[in-house]
């Protein structure tokens, strides 16, 4: 996950650590200690009770999903030693919202892009839905091709 994920600061802030640097750090590394408890390959040898709810919740509570649903069904998890079971249905909303964290900016600035060539001197008049239409098909649509 460190591998995939963000940084803690831009290329263009100075490396100088000040407090709020220090406090995205900080909310850094707990985000990749809440993904790692997910991650049956980072447990420690011996599971102790109580192993990792309280990163599950702190999660649930950032991806708005139901926390008493899913950490029940992450004890069910680690009780099983890992193994998947029927809990992966109530935890698979949580794993997706994990994978689907962007890692860079790039599909934002791909967006940008694409409506900054739909939106030009000649096409001014366009409605905002029309844009919004237009640079879906772009972004999501079937290739030329098709």
């Amino acid at each position: 996950m460190k591998v995939r994920l963000f940084t803690t600061q831009s290329s263009n802030v100075s490396s100088l650590c000040d407090a709020r640097s220090e406090a995205c750090k900080q909310q850094y590394h707990d985000l990749i200690r809440q993904f790692e408890v997910l991650e049956e390959t980072t447990w420690p040898s011996d599971v102790s009770c109580g192993f990792g709810e309280d990163e599950v919740t702190e999660l649930c509570r950032r991806f708005r999903l139901l926390c008493v649903l899913t950490v029940n069904a992450f004890r069910d998890y680690v009780d099983a030693g890992g193994r998947r079971m029927l809990a992966d249905l109530v935890l698979q909303p949580l794993v997706n919202c994990t994978h689907v964290i962007p890692s860079s900016t790039v599909e934002c600035e791909r967006g940008f892009s694409h409506m900054n060539i739909i939106v030009s001197d000649t096409r001014s008049m366009l409605l905002a839905s029309h844009v919004s239409s237009l640079l879906f098909i772009k972004l999501h649509g079937p290739p030329l091709k098709s």
